[in-house]
């Protein structure tokens, strides 16, 4: 083989091992492996109805383990569930979450006792939503109801054991 003929094998040879070395060595979306990922999209539900899409993800320390986040504060005494909506068309800043949202917990339904926007942009806010921890006990039926969110009677969002 001449050099004419080496020198681009090479760069193609030297460009294929870049590109394995570059490919998906089992991490996840989240960076953490497959098995950690897939264990963090159990606490996470989405619904989309309308022309608004919600994604819950229920922030359990399996959850934050799983992913990698710290605890925000209170998740020791408190259920918190991270909810971002995606509209393009209103403001969703202006929904009234404390009202729209009730945690059923194994048929009892419990009220929000906070809710704080981590992210205030009116077409893809992201908050947290707080409710007392109902026990220690793992139920059997969590649900996430969001009532009149954008026209639609109830999105619901469950957990089952």
């Amino acid at each position: 083989m001449g050099k004419r003929v080496r020198a681009p094998l090479l760069v193609l040879l030297a460009m294929a091992v870049l590109l394995a070395g570059c490919g998906n060595k089992g991490t996840g979306p989240t960076g953490g492996t497959e098995k950690e990922s897939a264990t963090a999209e159990g606490f996470v539900r989405t619904a989309e109805a309308g022309v608004i899409e919600v994604r819950v993800a229920w922030l359990t320390p399996e959850y934050l383990k799983a992913t990698g986040e710290q605890p925000p504060a209170g998740a020791d005494n408190e259920w918190l569930f991270e909810i971002a909506m995606t509209t393009h068309s209103g403001d969703l800043t202006s929904f009234n979450m404390l009202e729209g949202a009730r945690l059923r917990v194994d048929g009892r339904e419990l009220a929000p006792i906070g809710w704080e926007l981590t992210e205030n942009d009116a077409n893809h806010p992201v908050g947290i939503l707080r409710f007392p921890r109902p026990g220690n006990a793992r139920p059997d039926k969590v649900e996430l109801v969001i009532a009149n969110l954008g026209g639609v009677a109830e999105r619901v969002f469950a957990w089952e054991e």
